[in-house]
């Protein structure tokens, strides 16, 4: 059992919500925050009803605002206490718009992690805690079809580079705070979209398609999406 409260940053998308599902079983609260309320109510809605008793709470967030950040810790701590683990999923994609993807990718995660420090340090009397960025294959090579979508890639670099020096001991043993990452490959979830919604160059998205073509692709299923959480499965593309 996780005697935790649990905070999703991104708890909109599939990924946010099949990992509050996964934690809910292991006795965990979870408070989800996402930028857009229509994904958010949809995530709560389904958790609701497959875990009927479990504490859950949302608020909206926008990763770049740190007031926003506040505010969420604030909710969060206010219906279900502090947060002790802190996972950063929210991202997005797109070449066209690359000033948003370098915005939440990269200052989103760095917003999250200053917010976790301010309020679970040790130095500043907090209990300590776990940071857990949602990096990607993306942020640790360029090898593959990463060169097809260079502001994700460099983003995902960014995030990883984070990971890695906030998680250095220098910090842990000033904090208590472990900053963590995960870099998986796709991931089949509704964020995983066409390779049109990558990057608008027909070339490139061929370039995704021609790597993805026959790999494995992880997938989490919640009840409301005609599958369980129990069910993790690898799918072709």
């Amino acid at each position: 059992m996780i005697p935790y409260s649990f905070a999703s940053v991104g708890g909109g998308g599939g990924l946010g919500a099949a990992l509050g599902s996964l934690l809910i079983t292991r006795g965990a609260a979870v408070f989800l925050t996402d930028s857009k309320s229509e994904g958010l109510e949809k995530n709560m809605v389904a958790l609701k009803s497959e875990h009927p008793a479990a504490r859950l709470g949302s608020a909206l967030l926008d990763v770049r605002d740190t007031t926003e950040w506040e505010r969420g810790w604030e909710a969060c701590s206010e219906e279900l206490g502090t947060p002790t683990i802190i996972i950063n999923v929210a991202g997005v994609k797109g070449e066209e718009g690359w000033q948003i993807t370098y915005d939440v990718n990269v200052k989103g995660v760095h917003n999250g992690i200053v917010t976790s420090h301010k309020y679970l340090s040790r130095e500043c009397g907090g209990p300590g805690g776990v940071v857990l960025n949602v990096s990607s294959t993306c942020g640790v090579t360029c090898n593959g079809d990463m060169f097809a979508t260079p502001a994700y890639t460099a983003s995902k670099h960014a995030v990883t580079a984070l990971t890695r020096t906030f998680g250095h001991k220098f910090w842990h043993m000033r904090t208590g705070v472990s900053v963590v990452g995960v870099a998986p490959y796709y991931i089949d979830t509704p964020f995983l979209g066409e390779w049109q919604d990558w990057t608008p160059h027909p070339e490139a998205q061929q370039e995704l398609a021609n790597s993805a073509k026959g790999k494995k692709f992880l997938r989490f299923y919640l009840k409301s999406w005609g599958g369980s959480t129990q069910n993790i499965q690898h799918i072709e593309k």
